[in-house]
């Protein structure tokens, strides 16, 4: 979860670094979004990598595979769809929107990632 927390604050920031140097308009998102996709499949091969991580997705795939999918679906694929257009530049009006959906959806990607360790440490009432 702190990595995805690090991993949004640095690709949030991308965009204004590089316009500081004078990067604009569709190199500017093309790049942001090239580091962004990039990030996020580094942080997803190095969480499976992990024998603790791995361990820790698995065990919440057997647990809950409908939340798994969900995610999966409704957060990871809205993330990594708005950077892909933006990389092929097919609709260069809409890439600083589409870079800001991704981030939204990165944003949902840690509060989820926060409740299931909340849920994780629950201690279930005693009877």
């Amino acid at each position: 979860m702190v990595t995805i927390g690090l991993g949004l604050i640095i690709v949030a920031l991308i965009p204004v670094g590089l316009n500081l140097y004078g990067v604009s308009d569709h190199i500017l998102w093309f790049m942001s979004s090239l580091i962004f996709f990039s990030l996020n499949w580094m942080v997803i091969i190095l969480s499976f990598r992990d024998p603790i991580n791995r361990d820790l997705l698995n065990s919440g795939m057997r647990a809950s595979p409908v939340i798994t999918v969900l995610f999966w679906l409704l957060l990871e694929i809205p993330l990594q769809l708005p950077l892909v257009l933006t990389m092929l530049g097919l609709y260069p009006l809409l890439e600083p929107a589409f870079y800001t959906t991704a981030l939204l959806f990165n944003l949902f990607q840690a509060a989820f990632a926060l409740v299931q360790l909340v849920y994780s440490q629950a201690v279930p009432p005693s009877t």
